[in-house]
């Protein structure tokens, strides 16, 4: 019997693969959690911030300026990529890794919108091997968006637990903002808290021996403005 314990990354980076030109490492871009560790950690943009470990074994990040704001015609679009690696602790392998985040729009009249799309990869650095290249976020409600105002959230899975274990992986979430205004009018979206569960498999212990098992924490949280 393989047992699960969860370690929470809330969001929302020089990494490995595919570093931006520019980029924004975390104030804390390497660490350790109660089961893994981490390297490499930013942003491209600087938007999704540097995320404080709660409790040994979560991540909160609070975007800060992570806005797309349109009036009287205008598009503007605000995008950013976070990343980091983590390696889970010996004895141990990551089973999943989701993404859940959360924003607010507001768009003032009939024809502006607002818009959010997302994707999250996870890659084995052991083999090289990508799990889920590009997969996209799901959002409810499901965008573009129209006139009012109103909060969303997105999620996203990546699920390792098939095949050989993974324990060293690269993770790479972007997401994109889109407000279009017509003439005479504006739209905005915002991103307050983006966040990831990291699922921790162990290994199972000696043949009648205690399993102890927890599964994926659920996590979301609106950063009041």
């Amino acid at each position: 019997m393989t047992n699960r314990i969860a370690v929470s990354l809330a969001a929302c980076g020089a990494c490995v693969l595919g570093s931006a030109a520019f980029a924004t490492p975390w104030n804390n871009p390497n660490g350790s959690g109660n089961f893994f560790t981490w390297q490499n950690g930013g942003t491209d943009n600087g938007l999704f911030g540097s995320p404080q470990l709660i409790g040994g074994n979560t991540f909160l990040f609070s975007p800060i300026g992570f806005i797309a704001s349109a009036d009287d015609g205008a598009t503007d679009t605000k995008s950013d990529r976070l990343y980091f690696d983590l390696h889970a602790s010996a004895g141990f392998s990551i089973s999943a890794i989701q993404i859940i985040e959360v924003g607010t729009y507001t768009v003032d009249s009939g024809g502006s919108s607002a818009d959010v799309n997302g994707a999250l990869s996870v890659d084995d650095l052991d083999s090289g091997g990508t799990r889920s290249e590009g997969a996209p976020v799901q959002y409810s409600p499901v965008p573009p968006y129209g006139f009012g105002t109103g909060p969303y959230q997105g999620s996203v899975l990546a699920d390792l637990s098939a095949g050989q274990p993974w324990t060293n992986v690269h993770v790479e979430f972007t997401t994109n903002l889109i407000a279009i205004s017509v003439p005479g009018s504006s739209a905005t979206i915002t991103l307050d808290v983006t966040g990831s569960q990291v699922a921790i498999n162990i290994v199972p212990a000696p043949a009648g021996a205690a399993a102890m098992g927890l599964g994926l924490l659920a996590m979301g949280r609106r950063r009041r403005a």
